[in-house]
């Protein structure tokens, strides 16, 4: 499918149902916000936030953003994927929670698979690619989330980069399109409403993009198979587990040195020591108290010791 077919059947599907879309949208962002404003004092709603510090509280809401907006996700393509069928946002939602199992056990899949990314950026990029289609299949076949992993990889196999240019033309317009929006010399409630306005076409927009794209795949002829999806799917997923183990792995080991080298002072310390009390007395003179000679000298020696400090 060419750029202009697809940017041109994405619109026509948004067109055809944007109610129930722009509904799960708009609901998504409102719950969001009020989320946000109850827990991290953020948006509308800061003056709802909750008072003191409670870690436990504070995750158990991201997770529940993240639920609700995996679920929604869910609904979305429910709504893409079966058209009038399942146009009622709630009868949407309602399928999505019905397969809630798969699609957590999919983003968690996900997850880990994303972990590529720390071995050098290609094999996350590759991963991205191959997997880019996978709630799509979950949702459009009724496949589990390894099932679905796998099915998106037979799909994209042989069309790569195909995929990826498409994908990378999405991106690129995104960004295009949310740049713009920051430069234009507009009023800033008008800014924060046209920023509002894209938020709420874009998810509706990047999922009916990318379920053309897995419609072409599909009926470009390739058939996917039953297969013990279990087995295959775990190469990928230590590939990507070995990512998150390389993260963890130096990212404690920075952390380690950062907190060393507050503790015991960095290698300037141990060269330099504390600058002797005398010196500090000094420094305190004021210039016309002291001869000229020492008043330059101290100036000489003031200068590398002000850089140091400020460095420390």
């Amino acid at each position: 499918m060419t750029f202009s077919l697809l940017i041109t059947e994405t619109v026509r599907i948004f067109r055809e149902r944007w109610a129930p879309l722009l509904s799960l949208s708009l609901g998504l962002m409102f719950f969001s916000a009020l989320m946000r404003g109850i827990f991290f004092g953020e948006g509308f709603f800061h003056s709802l936030a909750l008072p003191g510090e409670n870690t436990a509280l504070l995750v158990a809401s991201v997770l529940l953003m993240l639920a609700v907006h995996i679920l929604t996700a869910g609904a979305v393509l429910r709504v893409i994927t079966e058209g009038d069928s399942a146009a009622s946002p709630r009868n949407a939602l309602a399928y999505a929670w019905g397969r809630r199992g798969d699609l957590f056990s999919l983003f968690f899949l996900n997850f880990l698979l994303g972990g590529a990314y720390a071995l050098f950026i290609i094999p996350g990029i590759i991963f991205q690619v191959w997997f880019s289609l996978s709630v799509i299949v979950l949702i459009a076949e009724g496949r589990s989330g390894t099932e679905a992993l796998l099915a998106s990889r037979e799909y994209v196999r042989g069309h790569d980069w195909a995929v990826f240019s498409r994908i990378g033309f999405l991106v690129f317009f995104a960004l295009l399109i949310s740049s713009a929006a920051d430069l234009l010399p507009l009023p800033s409630p008008v800014r924060q409403g046209l920023t509002f306005v894209l938020s709420a076409l874009a998810g509706p927009f990047i999922a009916i993009y990318l379920y053309r794209i897995y419609h072409s795949l599909k009926h470009h002829g390739k058939g996917v198979n039953k297969y013990p999806a279990h087995r295959r799917i775990a190469p990928y997923l230590a590939l990507g587990m070995l990512g998150w183990a390389f993260i963890l792995i130096f990212g404690s080991f920075f952390i380690l040195s950062l907190k060393s080298y507050r503790e015991g002072g960095g290698m300037l310390d141990r060269l330099l020591g504390d600058t002797p009390p005398a010196f500090e007395e000094l420094k305190e003179l004021k210039g016309d108290e002291l001869p000229p000679e020492a008043a330059e000298v101290l100036h000489n020696l003031a200068a590398p010791v002000h850089v140091y400090e400020i460095a420390r």
